[in-house]
This record gives structure tokens, sequence and C-alpha cells, in this order.
């Protein structure tokens, strides 16, 4: 072996020691002293801390060279706070049992951070884990990695809360390999033993430019009015214990997305309370949107003008009490269908419009708003379509999730309407308003209901309430009326041609005509 070689292989193996080194994982021990014996519980991590084991004997944790941590040398539930006490460097951490991160209080002052280093930071966790301590970002970091690690795929409870402000520079893979759940609860102001802090909307800062890709089965929860520009990739699913790819939970908070949303695979966003997206929703996926509880409505809202998928359902399973909404404040192309489910609403508010071939409103759905349907629509029997707008109220939080001035309006839909359910009309005798649907299209009535609402108190003026326009009209004579129809008024289907109208009897048109006579020739003598 000549001198050169020799140290080139001496180089080689010192290398492949130091990246050993590097990589090594350490087992938290509360008892240091008793050489491979490992104990489990609570406790202070700190740089220079000797509660660690290599698993055949005790070392101290160091910043300088940081390692893999692991907390729980065995799988289990049971619950244990970890006090971080200053900044302590990581390459990863393994979490094998219930454990709560909490940065140390001094004099009122929180000082705890866990800084990721390494090139991929992986968080694989057994069960619950909450981080009320900040997680910040390392130079040279490429890919943050959370996700499940019990290989028990009956396990629905591998859980990541993150309480504070955190800074992640870096892309972040939720459930890849092991599917879980990671909930961002730093919009609230939280307390965890003595420590407090007001709520923060950077659960999820960081370089906005890195996104968050959510892998099928696995769930983001948004909680609390948390902001996030970071651009978000839903892989698909029906979520980490159907909790939806992505899902708004809170009760009365509000929580938005400002960056793009991006469907990899047919999504399920859940809602049990109301989140926004500012940015666009796009794929060429099918994408439903539900409600995640049972006793109180829940409700998204998107903003932005190039929304759109395969095709879009909304529905609820949680009764009337938990309708779930859609307030499109924006534009939506399906290209295939959109469905309004059981127990579910779209609004459209002005402006908006609603592309797709196909709107479907089945039994107990409802479209309603101020925009514009670009496409056919049909009402099944139970379903409802109506002009305007509802204030959305959520009593179980006492909160509103749409609070209207003005619930009279205009819905256009530019193809065909065929009404088996419900076409609803509120008018206003005070004011002479009335709801009105525009159909460029075929207006087919046959196995349909008009109901009308009176919102005003005064008695009707005389002249006509237009309900609805359109460009052909079938079934007009065996639809159903209900509701309030004014004293000596009729309903005509064909009134000034293409309209739907509410116009005085002609008997009412003589008694108005004669006093208008009357009243003249009095201001004539």
């Amino acid at each position: 072996m000549n001198k050169r070689f020799a140290l080139t292989l001496l180089a080689v193996v010192g290398l492949a020691a130091f990246v050993a080194s590097a990589q090594a994982e350490l087992i938290w021990d509360i008892t240091p002293g008793d050489g491979g014996t490992i104990t489990e519980g609570a406790g202070t991590w700190a740089n220079g801390g000797g509660n660690w084991n290599t698993g055949s004997g005790d070392t101290t944790w160091d910043n300088a060279a940081p390692d893999s941590a692991r907390f729980g040398n065995t799988v289990g539930t049971s619950t244990y706070q970890i006090n971080v006490d200053g900044t302590v460097k990581a390459t990863g951490l393994t979490i094998n049992r219930k454990f709560n991160y909490v940065p140390v209080v001094t004099e009122g002052v929180a000082d705890g951070t866990i800084e990721m280093n390494g090139a991929t930071f992986t968080i694989p966790v057994y069960t619950t884990t909450k981080f009320y301590t900040p997680l910040t970002t390392a130079a040279g970091l490429e890919k943050i990695v959370i996700r499940g690690n019990s290989g028990e795929t009956a396990r629905t409870d591998e859980f990541v809360y993150l309480y504070n402000a955190d800074d992640f520079d870096a892309p972040i893979e939720i459930g890849e390999a092991e599917a879980c759940a990671v909930f961002v609860y730093s919009g609230t102001a939280s307390t965890v033993g003595s420590f407090s802090f007001a709520g923060s909307t950077a659960g999820l800062g960081g370089d906005s430019t890195k996104s968050i890709t959510v892998f099928n089965g696995s769930t983001l929860g948004i909680r609390s009015d948390t902001i996030t520009d970071k651009n978000i990739i839903l892989k698909g699913g029906a979520g980490y214990g159907n909790r939806g790819n992505l899902e708004f939970y809170g009760s009365s908070y509000g929580s938005e997305l400002q960056g793009n949303v991006t469907l990899e695979g047919d999504t399920v966003i859940e809602t049990r309370a109301t989140g926004k997206i500012s940015g666009s929703l796009t794929g060429d996926y099918n994408l439903s949107i539900t409600n995640a509880a049972s006793n109180r409505p829940g409700a998204v809202t998107l903003t932005n003008a190039g929304n759109s998928s395969n095709s879009l359902s909304l529905s609820s399973d949680g009764g009337t009490d938990a309708v779930t909404h859609l307030i499109l404040a924006g534009n939506y192309t399906a290209d295939e269908l959109v469905t309004l489910g059981l127990d579910s609403e779209a609004t459209l508010r002005a402006g908006a419009m609603l592309t797709s071939p196909s709107v479907a409103v089945n039994n107990r759905g409802v479209l309603r708003g101020l925009g514009t349907v670009v496409g056919d629509v049909a009402v099944a029997a139970g379903g409802t379509i109506e002009g305007g707008e509802v204030d959305i109220y959520n009593p179980a939080d006492s909160v509103s999730y749409l609070d209207v001035e003005n619930t009279i309006g205009t819905l256009a839909v530019t193809g065909d309407v065929s009404l088996a359910g419900t076409l609803n009309v509120e008018f206003n005798s005070d004011t002479h308003a009335v709801d009105l649907l525009t159909v460029s299209g075929e207006l087919d009535l046959a196995a349909g209901t008009i109901n009308l609402t009176n919102l005003g108190s005064a008695a009707s003026s005389g002249e006509p309430y237009v309900l609805a326009t359109y460009g052909t009209l079938v079934g007009q004579s065996s639809v159903t009326v209900t509701g309030v129809v004014p004293d000596g008024y009729v309903l005509n289907f064909a009134y000034a041609g293409n309209q739907i109208a509410l116009v005085p009897e002609p008997a009412m048109f003589a008694l108005l005509a004669g006093l208008a006579l009357a009243m003249a020739a009095r201001r004539n003598r």
C-alpha cells in the first residue's frame, strides 16, 4: 500500500465515521447514570443536558454536532412534558409517546426553540404530539417530513399540533410514508403550565415560496385565524380518520389560506368553522366539500377568479344544524358537474360566476345568490333555487359566517333550468323589491313549486313583481304555487312575453284605473 492510498483510505474511513456520528439517534432518558437502562418521563432539554442515552450508555446533547432525538424508547400513550431551555439543535425527532414541548419561561419571557438541522428533518409520531415551542429552520435544510410512526393502520391519533409561530424555510411533506394529521392551532391564545402566549398567524410561517404537500390519507388542519401564503398541494383522499385532506377546524374562528391550493388527486375538504382560500384552487380532479361537525354549520369561501376542478360536490351528514356552505366570491369552473347534496348550500356573491355543463341541486340542497351560473341547472325534488342572499349564522358559537344587508336579489342562469323542487321568491311590498331568476334557455316548471314570501307589511301598490325571465317556458300549467299571493294579484306566466310576474287582477286594474280618474278629476276642479 503506497502512502497516498493509505492517506486516502484513512480520510474515507474518517469521513464515514463522521457521517455515522452526525446521523446518530440519541434516546431521551430521565435517569442518567445507569448505563443502557432508559427511563421515560418529563424533563428539560437543553444544550449540554445529560438526559440522553446512546442505547448502551449515557451522553449529553451537543448543539455543535446535532443528532436525531428519540422521545420514547418504546411506543405508548403516556403523556410527558419536555421543557425546552434555550435553542436546541437536532437533525430529526422520533416521538413514540404523547410529548408536549414547552419553552422554559424565565421572568415572564419564553426562551425555548427547536432548530431543525440537516438536509431532511423527519418527525415520525406514534401518537398526539404538541409543539408549544417554536420550530425554526437552519441553513441547508431542504425538506421537512412529518409522518405517522405506528405501522398500525387502525390508529387514528398520529397528530402533530403547532401552537406557536414557526419558521418553516423548507418544503413540508405531511404523511407520505405513513399517514398523519397536522393541526395548526397558533391563531388563538394558549396556556400550558406557566407559559401563556398570544395567538399568531405564523403557525406555518417562514419562506412563502416553500410549499406544503399533504399526501393521500393525511390531513392539514387549519384553525383560528391562521393565515399562510404558502402554496399547498393536496394529493387527495378523505384525509386522516376521514377528516379531509384539508380541514378548516375550530368553532367560531375563521382561517385564511392566501397561497394557491393545487389538487393532485380526488380530494375532500372538510369544515367545522369558516375558512377562506384567497389564492386559486385548481386541479383536474374531483373536489368534495363537506361538514366535519354534527352541531354547527361550516363554510368555505373562495375569492379567487381562477378556481377550477373536474367536478365539485357539497354535502353534509350532520343534519340541518350542520349545513355545508360554499360562499363563492370569485369564479369556479367544474369541467363535468356540480352537485349540491344533502344539507348543502352554495351562495354566489355579486359578480361571481359558477361555470359547469351541469349543476344538480338535490334534496335539501340550495343554490342562491347574486351571481351567474354558466350552464344548465337541475333542481330535484326537495332542492331549492333562489335569487338573493341570506345570513349564514352559527348558533352553536353565536357567530355569522355571512352577514348581508339585503336578502333580495337576482340570480342568472345562462343555460336551462328544470324545476322539480322549489323556486323560492321573496318580495317586499314596502319597497316593491323582488327576487329575480333570469334563465337564458328553457325554464321547465312541470314538477316544480314556486314559493312566495312577502317581507313587507304594506298593501301592494298595483305594480307588477317580475320574479323570473326565460328564453322558453314549459310546464307552467302544472306548477304548484305556495306562500303569499298579495290580495288582488295573480301569477302571470307570460307577462311582457317572456316573464313570470305577480300582476294585478283585471278587476283590480279597473279599480285602480277608476281611482286614478277620480283623483285626476278632483285635481281639475
